[in-house]
């Protein structure tokens, strides 16, 4: 989704739209993640490592 074309912002809205919008995305995000992804504990890689 461009935020910004041609040096122009492609939707201008307030700031306090721009948050509520942004808080909106951010708990869609974080609701479409699985459990286990909160379950991590200190120390513990977040992307598994591959190695050959």
């Amino acid at each position: 989704m461009p935020l910004v074309r041609g040096g122009e912002i492609t939707e201008p809205v307030s700031p306090a739209e721009a948050l509520r919008r942004a808080k909106a995305h951010h708990a869609e995000a974080i609701g479409a993640l699985p459990p286990e992804a909160f379950a991590l504990s200190r120390g513990e890689p977040v992307l598994d490592t591959v190695t050959a």
